[in-house]
């Protein structure tokens, strides 16, 4: 793709990004994924372009009163204000560190899911299964995705079936989709998913008592877009 560099006067030059700067301004830089068609903001060199993440923060609260909705109508219903206005918060700071956008597809998810599944314990389907097309579909690689999703989700129904009661249904069909997204960092992320949601569990398992049970469903999550945007490999 063309560079754009903007002085005092415009520079053209090849390279893989576009980039536009103005003097004394913050650098713009949207990079192209031919794939789908579709750009992402980058933030290069420490420069960050406020508009774009202020765009996207309302575009991730307008997500966010959707999947709130979502929630409301599937009977796990969760305070609206706090998933709108976390899903904003979550998909502006994302637009500052320029991941791929399976990690605003983990945001937009994480934030309703998690607040459901620690009030209702719940993680329902109507919010775990749409995760998958949408996973593989931002996916760099949707094959790998593909398999990804089957390796982790087939190892939690293993646990499921040998004890149920220690991983519910809603765990595993999560864990599946989340495997899709885990499949973009690499094929460490899954074993490291695996351990780190274990110990994300078992400090909210030392924060209170559960009479239904811990919820494992926020470690899970919060396991998953810490690994994607750190991509161990």
């Amino acid at each position: 793709m063309t560079g754009i560099l903007v002085r005092s006067r415009l520079e053209l030059s090849c390279g893989d990004e576009m980039t536009i700067r103005a003097k004394g301004a913050v650098r713009v830089g949207i990079s192209y994924a031919p794939a789908f068609g579709v750009t992402r903001p980058t933030a290069q060199a420490g420069f960050v372009n406020w508009g774009i993440v202020a765009a996207l923060g309302a575009a991730g609260a307008t997500v966010g009163a959707g999947t709130a909705s979502l929630l409301r109508r599937a009977d796990a219903p969760v305070p609206a204000a706090v998933v709108v206005l976390g899903t904003g918060a979550a998909w502006a700071g994302l637009a500052t560190v320029a991941p791929a956008w399976t990690a605003f597809v983990l945001a937009a998810l994480a934030v309703p899911l998690i607040a459901a599944d620690l009030r209702h314990r719940r993680l329902p389907d109507v919010l775990t299964l749409p995760a998958y097309p949408l996973f593989v579909g931002v996916a760099p690689d949707p094959a790998k995705a593909l398999a990804a999703a089957a390796v982790f989700g087939g190892a939690h129904l293993a646990v499921h079936l040998l004890a149920p009661h220690a991983m519910g249904a809603g765990d595993v069909k999560l864990a599946g989709a989340l495997g899709a997204a885990l499949g973009s960092a690499g094929w460490l992320a899954l074993p490291v998913a695996v351990v780190l949601a274990a110990l994300i569990t078992a400090v909210l398992a030392a924060t209170r008592r559960w009479p239904d049970g811990v919820p494992h469903g926020p470690g899970l999550l919060a396991a998953a877009i810490t690994l994607v945007l750190i991509r161990p490999g």
